[in-house]
C-alpha cells in the first residue's frame, strides 16, 4: 500500500470516529436543540412555502435530511460537513504540512473546548457561518491542489449564502478578504475566482426563490428588520419627527409616533399591531401585512441615511453595537419548546416518532442554560487570542514562514469584526450571532501550534540524518548527490 492511501485511510478512519463526538450535545441532551426559528426551519419547505423573514435554503435543507430518516440526521449532516471543509482547509487550504488525521484531532480538541459542539447539535443555520471564511481562504490559494473538491467547495458556498441573509453580507466579504490577502492580483485565475465568488453570493438566494416561486427577489421583509434595527438604535423616531409630512416618510409609521417613543425595535415586530392591521389581516395573515410594509418603506430604506443628524447618531450606535457584539460570544440558553410551541407542533404533526423521543430530552422539560460551556470556550479564545499574538509578533529562527499565517489570521479578525457588525447593528447583540464565528480562533490557535510541532519533528529528523553520517549535510538540502544524478 502506497504512502498516499495510508495517509487517505488514517484521515477518513479518524474523521469517521470524531463525527459522532462532535454530536455529544445531541446524546447528553437526548434531542438536537430546538430554537422557536427551528420549526419555521423544519416545516417551510415540506410546504412548498418561503418564509417572510427568512430564506428558505436552510429549511430545504434540513427537512430533506430529515425526511430521508430523522430529525437526528440534521446533527450527523452537519457535523459531517464541518470535518469535510475542516479537512480540506487544514491539508489543502492552510500553508504547512501535517500528518493525517490532524483534522479530526483540532476537531475533537474543539468538541472539548469551544462552542462548536452546540451549533452542530442546533436546527439553525448558525453553524454554516464560518464555513464560508474557510471555504473561501481554501478557494482562494495560490495553487492549491483541490481537484473535485474546488467544484464541491463551489457548491456548498453558493448553498450557504442562500441559508440567510447575513450569510449574503458576509460571503462578499469573505470572498473580498481572501482575494485581497492570498490572491495573486497578475493571475487572471485569482480575477475570475473573484467574479465567481461575487456573483454565487449575490444571485443564489434569488434564484432559488426564482425556482420555488417564480419570482425573482431577495426577500420580502428586508425593509421591516432594518426599521426595528432603527427603531433600537433610537433614530426611528427622530428621523419621523424631521420628516413626517415628506414623500419619503411612511404614513402608518408618522401616525403611531407617540406609541413609537416607547417600544423596542422587537416590539416593533412581535409584540404591536403597527406592521398588521385588521385588513390586511384579514385577506393573508401576518406575513402578507409585512409583504405590504415592506413596499411601504421602500422610500424611507433608500434614503434614511441622507439625514446627516441622525445618520451620525447610527454611527455611534453601530459602534457601540459592534464592540458589544464583539465580546458577546457566551453558548448562551435555549428555551424549554413544550405544547404549543412551533417546534412541538411540527415535529407533531410531520415527525410523531421523532416527538415522543423528544419528550424524554432534557430541553423538553426544562430552560437549558450552558455556563460551564462558555466557561470553557471563554478560556480558549482567550488563550487562542495569545496564541495568535504570539505567531504575530515573535520572530525566531525556530518559527519561520509565519507570512502566511499572519495574514491568515489578520484576515480572520476582519472577518469575525464584520460579522459582529451585521449582527449587532442590524439586530440586538446576542450571544448566539458571536458564538457562531468564534470557534475559529482557538481553531487557528491549534493549527499553528501543530504546525510548530510538525516543524520541530521535521527539523529533528534532518539533524538525525547529518549525525548519521553526511560529510556534506548542506548537499542533501540544497541539490541532489552524484549518485543520484547517475541513478536519474
Amino acid at each position: 500500500m502506497n504512502t498516499r492511501r495510508k495517509e487517505i485511510i488514517i484521515d477518513l478512519i479518524s474523521n469517521v470516529l470524531v463525527l459522532p463526538i462532535l454530536c455529544w450535545p445531541m446524546w447528553i441532551y437526548r434531542f438536537p436543540f430546538l430554537y422557536s426559528d427551528s420549526g419555521t426551519y423544519l416545516i417551510a419547505f415540506r410546504q412548498h412555502q418561503i418564509p417572510i423573514d427568512r430564506p428558505v435554503m436552510y429549511s430545504e435543507l434540513v427537512s430533506r435530511i430529515a425526511n430521508f430518516s430523522s430529525v437526528y440526521a440534521i446533527p450527523l449532516f452537519q457535523s459531517l460537513l464541518v470535518l469535510y471543509v475542516m479537512y480540506i482547509f487544514v491539508h489543502r487550504g492552510f500553508k504547512g504540512k501535517f500528518i493525517p488525521g490532524t483534522s479530526a484531532l483540532i476537531a475533537l480538541l474543539l468538541a472539548g473546548t469551544s462552542g462548536l459542539p452546540f451549533l452542530v447539535n442546533q436546527i439553525m443555520p448558525d453553524l454554516l457561518t464560518p464555513l464560508l471564511f474557510l471555504i473561501a481562504w481554501t478557494l482562494f490559494k495560490p495553487k492549491a491542489k483541490l481537484g473535485l473538491h474546488r467544484l464541491v467547495f463551489w457548491i456548498v458556498f453558493a448553498l450557504i449564502t442562500a441559508t440567510h441573509t447575513t450569510h449574503l453580507l458576509l460571503g462578499l466579504f469573505a470572498v473580498a478578504i481572501a482575494f485581497m490577502f492570498q490572491s495573486d492580483k497578475r493571475n487572471k485565475w485569482s480575477w475570475n475566482s473573484l467574479i465567481l465568488g461575487v456573483l454565487l453570493s449575490v444571485f443564489t438566494l434569488p434564484l432559488n426563490n426564482y425556482r420555488l416561486s417564480g419570482r425573482f427577489y431577495y426577500s420580502d421583509s428586508s425593509r421591516v428588520f432594518l426599521t426595528a434595527s432603527l427603531q433600537t438604535a433610537g433614530v426611528l423616531v427622530p428621523w419621523l419627527e424631521r420628516h413626517c409630512g415628506e414623500g419619503n416618510a411612511p404614513l402608518f409609521l408618522c401616525t403611531e409616533r407617540s406609541r413609537l417613543a416607547e417600544m423596542s425595535g422587537n416590539d416593533i415586530l412581535w409584540n404591536s399591531d403597527i406592521l398588521i392591521d385588521s385588513s390586511c389581516n384579514a385577506v393573508g395573515g401576518w406575513g402578507f401585512c409585512w409583504k405590504q410594509r415592506n413596499e411601504e418603506l421602500k422610500a424611507m430604506a433608500s434614503g434614511w441615511w441622507k439625514d446627516r443628524a441622525v445618520f451620525r447618531k447610527w454611527l455611534g450606535y453601530a459602534w457601540g453595537s459592534t464592540w458589544q457584539q464583539s465580546i458577546n460570544f457566551g453558548v448562551g440558553m435555549i428555551s424549554s419548546q413544550k405544547e404549543g410551541s412551533a417546534p412541538y407542533e411540527v415535529l407533531k404533526e410531520a415527525w410523531p416518532l421523532d416527538l415522543a423521543r423528544y419528550k424524554s430530552s432534557k430541553q423538553y422539560t426544562q430552560d437549558l442554560y450552558f455556563h460551564g460551556a462558555s466557561i470553557r470556550q471563554m478560556i480558549a479564545v482567550i488563550a487562542g487570542l495569545f496564541v495568535i499574538m504570539f505567531a504575530f509578533f515573535v520572530r525566531k529562527p525556530a518559527l519561520a514562514r509565519l507570512d502566511d499565517q499572519n495574514r491568515l489570521g489578520f484576515a480572520l479578525f476582519l472577518f469575525i469584526v464584520c460579522n459582529a457588525a451585521i449582527c449587532g447593528v442590524f439586530s440586538n447583540p446576542l450571544d448566539r450571532y458571536e458564538a457562531r464565528v468564534i470557534w475559529l480562533i482557538p481553531l487557528m490557535a491549534f493549527l499553528w501550534l501543530f504546525l510548530q510541532l510538525e516543524n520541530y519533528r521535521l527539523k529533528k529528523n534532518e539533524n538525525e540524518h547529518i549525525h548519521d553520517g553526511d560529510d556534506e549535510p548542506w548537499l542533501s538540502l540544497s541539490m541532489p548527490r552524484e549518485s543520484d544524478k547517475t541513478d536519474q
